[in-house]
């Protein structure tokens, strides 16, 4: 397996419709409403969305009226998020270079980086590669919101996979933990008009706890846990968890 895996167009043409379906794009007008909230600016905003995928955040923030530069590795994500800011007449700025490779020429009052898109590079020190560079990316006083399954959160509610149908497609997941809870290996399979599709890759697995010490030490000044997009505690009822670091 590349470590490299999720630079490859092909993953993403195959799992895009069951990773971003109907829910996942229902759920993103709420969440904006309570990132603005906390942010508490109404101003015109510049927003950086790393590893944006198929635009859910992107465009959104877009259609409240503030810029925004759409990173991501992928092409179509790109070109789809492109055609509808056209069509729209929104200020999108879309940008393909895989992100860790991403070199901000200006700098940003908020930073994305959500829907657990942490945690896939090969070294941890990439990690903390990419999070100096968000925190340069950012104005004085801007504010990083990072969204993942914490580690916490994998080990209670940890399956060992499941199985659904959805568009005539037959879907598998397996999931099992490696390196004492440092990796989360997945392997996904879709069957699909005689056809099989498989891939199989590792997600770093963090700990509140973790992240905070790691965003610290990637020169953050203020780092504050939360376990939804309502800005709810961190504890035994969290349903994700959502980081606002300051700069």
């Amino acid at each position: 397996m590349s470590v490299s895996w999720y630079t490859e167009e092909t993953f993403w043409v195959t799992w895009a419709p069951y990773l971003f379906d109907e829910k996942r794009w229902a759920e993103v007008p709420g969440a904006v409403d309570s990132l603005l909230e906390f942010y508490g600016n109404s101003d015109v905003l510049q927003v950086l969305d790393t590893c944006c995928g198929p635009g859910r955040f992107t465009l959104e923030f877009a259609r409240r009226g503030h810029a925004v530069t759409a990173v991501d590795v992928v092409q179509s994500f790109l070109s789809a998020i492109e055609d509808t800011a056209s069509d729209e007449h929104l200020q999108v700025t879309p940008i393909c270079k895989d992100i860790l490779r991403f070199e901000p020429v200006q700098q940003y009052d908020i930073v994305l980086n959500l829907y657990t898109s942490f945690g896939y590079f090969e070294h941890r020190r990439d990690d903390l590669t990419f999070l100096r560079m968000v925190h340069k990316a950012l104005k004085p006083g801007g504010w990083f919101f990072l969204e993942l399954t914490g580690k916490e959160i994998c080990a209670r509610y940890f399956s060992e996979g499941e199985w659904f149908e959805k568009d005539k497609a037959v879907v598998c997941t397996q999931f099992f933990v490696d390196d004492g809870w440092e990796y989360l290996n997945n392997r996904w399979i879709v069957c699909k008009d005689g056809k099989k599709t498989e891939h199989s890759w590792k997600l770093r697995l963090y700990s509140s706890r973790e992240l905070e010490l790691l965003l610290y030490e990637a020169g953050f000044t203020l780092v504050r846990t939360f376990g939804s997009f309502e800005f709810v505690p961190y504890d035994h009822n969290a349903k994700t968890l959502l980081i606002a670091a300051r700069k």
